[in-house]
């Protein structure tokens, strides 16, 4: 029901869009192509009226955005520098905190499960009949 009302409303407003147009057409092929009273751009006038000012006269609109982008540039790349010192850093603690006496503990564990392991009682049951052997740790 909604579909059908908005079809209709939307052919509604063509046609009268329509009606309009074909009104007003003999007005707008009178027109000329270009008018007398041509109003320029606002960012043409404000810089018409920039370039009249005396102390304004020798500003250069180039020139100003190509300082303006470099010391962006600049802010940038100090920025980067900060963040690869400060990522360094967090490198540097997580390296210290790898080399805690808990990271000894890690590097021995297979040599203490290997000494475990020779100094263990295998003993064999019935099970070592099918394959398997069953190790007791003193």
């Amino acid at each position: 029901m909604a579909e059908v009302i908005a079809t209709i409303v939307l052919f509604g407003s063509m046609i009268g869009l329509g009606t309009i147009f074909f009104r007003k057409i003999d007005v707008l092929v009178d027109l000329p192509v270009v008018q007398e009273g041509y109003q320029e751009d606002l960012s043409v006038k404000l810089k018409n009226k920039f370039q009249k000012m005396s102390p304004i006269k020798s500003f250069d609109f180039i020139n100003f955005k190509r300082k303006l982008f470099s010391r962006i540039r600049i802010f940038i790349l100090k920025a980067e520098n900060k963040i690869s010192r400060y990522l360094e850093k967090l490198h540097q603690k997580e390296k210290e905190k790898n080399n805690s006496p808990f990271s000894d503990q890690q590097e021995n564990y297979w040599q203490n499960v290997k000494k475990i392991q020779n100094n263990s009682i295998i003993k064999t049951s019935k099970s070592q009949k099918r394959g398997r052997k069953k190790i007791i740790i003193k």
